[in-house]
């Protein structure tokens, strides 16, 4: 997969290359604008942060010569995503303004006539509910995440799937918040949907319930749920899932051993 990154990101800066030469069209300046957007996904997805939001920024800055509001919160949202979801929570509490002030000027630029409406409102909604848990800000992390869960579960928005990880991500925030029946009760749903049933949303959701069980005091069921996790993470070399176990391990201060 580490390949994969690899040689996804030589085709873009060539394609990139080719696109300098050419004259700066609005065709041109389209393309490569969506060509920056995938180069910044490919660092994204390694937890390369910095390069990431360079070359986000890039394409958003083409968006906005072109004037594409509807393009530019996408990419707004995107690098607020960035910067306050996944990593370290040393980097988020760092970056946290930083991706605040990206999220809310996607806000100013969302407007109902949008043929993305609903989508982009669930997924800024979305953002902040994931920053604000991450900040342990916990009745705004529920506020906007169950915001949205309205836009998303809107057939508007035709993000089903994503819609069921906010509502996983719903009940991790529940369970933050000491509501342990309600909790379960939800992410419990989450784990069943036949829409999350990949590896990668799989361990996920044993890693969800892991952090659940770890928060009642259940460490044996804790313990059992994240060696679930780190089974599909190395069997199918899922690297965010990875990090994200050694995240959990790290906030109720449980040894790697505690899996082998």
């Amino acid at each position: 997969k580490q390949n994969n990154y690899v040689t996804a990101r030589e085709i873009l800066r060539f394609i990139l290359q080719k696109f300098v030469k050419e004259p700066s069209s609005p065709s041109v300046r389209h393309l490569t604008a969506q060509a920056y957007e995938e180069l910044g996904w490919t660092y994204t997805f390694q937890y390369q942060k910095q390069a990431s939001v360079m070359f986000l920024q890039r394409s958003l800055e083409l968006w906005r010569s072109l004037n594409d509001r509807e393009k530019q919160a996408h990419l707004l949202i995107l690098i607020g995503s960035v910067l306050g979801d996944g990593g370290d929570a040393q980097y988020i509490r760092r970056n946290a303004a930083y991706a605040l002030r990206s999220l809310h000027a996607a806000q100013e630029l969302i407007h109902p006539a949008m043929s993305s409406f609903h989508a982009l409102q669930g997924k800024y909604h979305s953002k902040l509910g994931l920053l604000y848990c991450h900040l342990g800000q916990y009745a705004l992390a529920e506020d906007h995440t169950r915001r949205s869960l309205g836009f998303l579960r809107d057939g508007n928005a035709a993000m089903p799937r994503y819609a069921e990880i906010m509502e996983q991500h719903l009940g991790r925030v529940l369970g933050r918040q000491a509501r342990y029946d309600l909790a379960l009760e939800t992410i419990g749903e989450t784990v069943r949907s036949p829409l999350l049933q990949s590896p990668s949303d799989q361990a996920r959701s044993y890693r969800t319930l892991s952090d659940l069980f770890f928060s009642i005091g259940d460490e044996q069921k804790g313990v059992e749920y994240l060696k679930e996790a780190m089974r599909l993470a190395q069997a199918y070399h899922l690297e965010i899932q990875l990090l994200g176990i050694k995240i959990t391990l790290a906030r109720h201060q449980i040894s790697l051993s505690a899996l082998a």
